[in-house]
This record gives structure tokens, sequence and C-alpha cells, in this order.
């Protein structure tokens, strides 16, 4: 019997299939706000604590982009290999540009990627705590298994938990951390907001996707139906702004974190382009929403410290 996922790769290779962008692009740098903002807030509360090491800080910080970048890639690449994203490939007879990154290569920069996000992160344990290179094992493996097999975490439904937990809640309290604080309550519960925030750019990705992920995964978007998953992502959005004003009134944040309600006109303008099915503008907007909202709690906690 043939085996279809080997052949699917076997023919991609031998038709040079190349991506249609850049490596840049190959890493979706509009997501990677999702990693600097979460790092950024947890550091900014620990030099609300005590002078931070910035050593440190830029270590956790490249490592973590370096992270995300290959999971992006890899993403790319094991839909592609399972059949999936066809239109973001095409076939090429001659050489390959530095612009243009063959299928073939991409799991071996994203490896790459990965190599040095461990190197960095084996100078974090040297100069913090032993526990940095458990948690960084454990992001990695997540990010990996979060697109790899027929059994990964988003073909199960479990990517919005796995994003909120290691795109949001783990980066927050690592980056607090690492700069020798004891755990902190209250930015355990900051990390929410960030863990809520970068689900809703993973469900948003899984409803626009539901045709094309119909016969590979199983997301929450598929298992609920396109009308329960946009309630779920109207729930998450209000659970945002509301766990924010909330932190806000129990003074775990400070007063001026409320800019962050400047950015609900885009998130109005985001459910309401998916409610409309204007495919093209989800993660435009879903995108401009997270970097917006994250650079207003950041320039509150600016302010306020």
């Amino acid at each position: 019997m043939v085996n279809k996922e080997a052949l699917t790769i076997d023919i991609a290779e031998k038709s040079f299939c190349v991506f249609k962008g850049s490596w840049i692009s190959l890493t979706r740098p509009l997501t990677l706000t999702g990693t600097f903002s979460t790092i950024i807030v947890g550091t900014l509360f620990a030099n609300n604590v005590h002078h931070i090491d910035m050593g440190l800080f830029i270590g956790l910080l490249l490592a973590s982009l370096l992270i995300q970048s290959s999971v992006n890639m890899f993403n790319d690449y094991y839909d592609f290999k399972n059949g999936q994203d066809k239109d973001k490939w095409h076939t090429a007879n001659n050489a390959v540009s530095f612009r243009e990154p063959s299928f073939h290569t991409v799991k071996y920069i994203a490896s790459l990627l990965l190599l040095f996000a461990m190197i960095i992160g084996l100078w974090l344990v040297l100069h913090s705590n032993i526990w940095v290179l458990f948690i960084g094992i454990a992001g990695m493996v997540s990010g990996i298994y979060y697109s790899y097999g027929k059994r990964s975490f988003s073909a199960l439904g479990f990517g919005e938990i796995v994003a909120a937990i290691f795109l949001g809640i783990v980066p927050t309290n690592l980056a607090y951390m690492i700069q020798g604080n004891d755990f902190s309550l209250n930015v355990f519960l900051v990390s929410i907001v960030f863990g809520l925030l970068i689900s809703t750019m993973i469900l948003t990705n899984n409803i626009r996707d539901l045709k094309k992920d119909i016969g590979f995964r199983k997301t929450i978007a598929i298992r609920l139906g396109r009308k329960t998953a946009l309630r779920l992502l109207a729930g998450i959005l209000f659970s945002l702004y509301g766990l924010t004003c909330l932190l806000i009134i129990f003074q775990v944040l400070p007063w001026q974190t409320i800019l962050v309600i400047m950015a609900i006109p885009v998130a109005k303008h985001l459910y309401g382009s998916i409610k409309r099915n204007i495919q093209i503008g989800y993660m435009k907007w879903i995108a401009w929403h997270h970097w917006l909202f994250s650079m207003l709690f950041v320039a509150g906690l600016l302010f306020a410290f």
C-alpha cells in the first residue's frame, strides 16, 4: 500500500516546490507580537520590583522569537506535507533565489533556529535557574507537536489552549521570574490576559480555515461549527477586555492600562469581517488587534512604572 504522506513529500521535493514569499514572510512576522509583547510585559513588572538584567531580557526575547519563528515555519512545512496550503507554493524549474525558500530546506532552517534558541537557552540557564531549561524544552516540544503528525495539538483541537499557555501565560511569567523574582499571583493573572489574546488569533485562523482543515484536523472551530465558534470568539474577546478592566479595578494593573479600550474598534471590525465571511481580512485584522492591544498595554505600563 502506497504511503500517501511519503509520496506527497517525495513529489514536493522532486518538483522543487518553492514558497511564494521570502524567508521573512515564512516566519509570519505579524504573529511575533505574541512573543515579544508578553516578555516585555513580564519584564516591566520585574523592573517595578528591582533593576533588571538587560542581558537576560534580550536573551529570553531572542530565544523566544527564534522558537516561534521556527514553529511557524514547521507549521507551513507540515501543512504542505499533509496536502494543505498548495497555493502557498509553486514549482520552480531553475535555481531558487535566497528570497524563495524551497520546501525541502524549510525543516533544516527551522531546526537551525531551534538550535540557536537552545544555545541561548543554555546561557540563560547558566545565568538564572535550572527550571528555565525544562520550561524551554516544554515550549519547543509543544511548538513542534502543534502541527507535527496526524495527532498534533492543532489536529486534536488543542491549538488555542496550547497557544494560550506557551505563547501567553508561560512567557509572561518566565520573563518576570528569570529576573530573580518568585512566582507572583498578580503577574500570573496578567498573563491570562495575554493567553486570551493569543487564543483569539488561533481561533480566528481556525475559523478561516474551516473548509481547508476538514479531513486533516479536528479544530475547535470544526468541532463546534462556524456559528458556535463565532460565539466563542466573541466570548473570548469580551473576556479579554472584561478581565483587563477587573484587574484595573482590583489594582492588579495600573489604571493607565485602560488605554487598551482603544483597540475595541479593531476587535469589532475583526468580528464583523469574520461574521460577513470576508476571508481576506481575517488574519490582517486579528494581527492588527493583537499588535494594537499589546502596544497600548505596554504603553500603559510604561506610563505607570
